[in-house]
Parts: C-alpha cells; structure tokens; sequence
C-alpha cells in the first residue's frame, strides 16, 4: 500500500471514529441561543431561511442529538458541518433553533 494511501484510510478511520467522541462532548454541553442565531446566520439561513417554508424539523419530535447528528452527518441535500462547526457552534444552533422555532 503507498503511504498516501495508508495516509487517507488512517485519516478516513480517524474521522469516523471521532463522530462517537463528538457526540457524547455535544451532550455535555448547554447551548447558547444568542449564539447560535448568529452561527445559524451564517451558515444555515441562506438554506433554511428564517424556516418560512419550514423547512427545518420543528415539532419536537427531534431530540438534541438526533439534531446533532443531522448537522455533523447533514440528511438529504443538506451538507455535513462536522469540519465546519465546532461541538461548541453546534450546541448553540440546537439551542437556537429549540428556542426561536
């Protein structure tokens, strides 16, 4: 095996194996909703809009970490944020979005 090979499956297992991690951190953690408007403005409004068409899964059937899971993994046409948002970032869009909608 070329050792660039060897590199992307040892960089490859090493993030799926880090979701399990992130996860139980994102648990931990409380939100902050007045940051999590300003993330969910940068990153998620230009998609999700002010959720008018509502487009985000708002009736509480969702718990915290199925939401987690959702921005680490992305669902459908909605893009994975595992390299873009921190545990931090993510905890706060969830508290924003339990919050505002």
């Amino acid at each position: 095996m070329s050792s660039s090979v060897f590199f992307l499956s040892a960089l490859w297992a090493c993030g799926e194996n880090a979701i399990p991690a992130r996860l139980t951190d994102i648990e931990e953690r409380t939100g902050d909703a007045y940051n999590g408007e300003y993330i969910f403005q940068l990153n998620c409004q230009i998609c999700h809009g002010q959720n008018e068409n509502n487009t985000l899964p708002l009736d509480g059937s969702i718990e915290k970490m199925e939401y987690a899971n959702i921005l680490l993994n992305g669902r459908g046409q909605m893009p994975q944020f595992r390299d873009v948002l921190t545990n931090q970032q993510i905890v706060d869009v969830i508290e924003y979005i339990r919050d505002k909608f």
